[in-house]
């Protein structure tokens, strides 16, 4: 049977954990999306569709990157203010 939180802190720290393992992977996702857009821009130069879609991936790419960070800042802010403690990012690897 797995552990129940029993106090509010444990919820916060399990969060915490979830959240320590999806950003580095959703910021390396928009960074492939951003990327991918780049290569078929230059790629296609010719193809006026394939350059539009570049461009659309591009944007995309880099308003996933600005809400997630900024996601990371508003939880580094919460986490210095609430906790009096500093959020590590990236995450260390367990030992």
């Amino acid at each position: 049977m797995p552990n129940t939180p029993q106090q509010y802190s444990d919820v916060v720290t399990i969060f915490n954990g979830i959240i320590d393992l999806l950003i580095p992977l959703l910021v390396t996702l928009a960074l492939v999306l951003f990327f991918w857009g780049i290569a078929k821009f230059i790629w296609n130069g010719g193809n006026e569709e394939s350059v539009k879609t570049g461009k659309q991936l591009m944007f995309w790419g880099i308003i996933i990157l600005f809400i997630m960070l900024s996601f990371l800042g508003i939880l580094q802010l919460f986490h210095g203010d609430i906790f009096g403690g500093s959020f590590n990012f990236p995450p260390s690897l367990p030992q």
